[in-house]
């Protein structure tokens, strides 16, 4: 029982220390809801961390940030849209495939 515990317990050390401090990568495209065109310099930020966290898309409505495993809330906002708020969970065990988030906002 002994040994079972003290696999236990250096499995879970080793899949949580597989996401401190390693970056995962979020991107996607920002759309609007009617036309599905993209929207040009939509903030796109994570709640979780302030002000500090956030992008802007381009001209085809893309954008691309690095962030860490846990929950986030992802907030997207642009000029004549509604704000739209995102719960997004990263994966336990990182990997190099980055996280699709496409968003989809409905004009005020």
């Amino acid at each position: 029982m002994r040994k079972l515990m003290f696999a236990f317990c250096l499995l879970s050390v080793l899949l949580l220390s597989s996401c401190v401090n390693t970056a995962v990568l979020v991107s996607g495209h920002i759309t609007d809801s009617i036309t599905n065109l993209p929207i040009e310099n939509a903030k796109v930020s994570d709640a979780n961390y302030g002000d500090g966290n956030y992008c802007i898309t381009n001209r085809f409505g893309y954008y691309s940030y690095s962030t860490y495993c846990e929950e986030h809330t992802i907030e997207v906002s642009a000029e004549g849209y509604e704000l739209k708020k995102v719960t997004m969970i990263t994966p336990f065990i990182v990997n190099s495939t980055p996280i699709a988030l496409d968003v989809a906002l409905s004009r005020k």
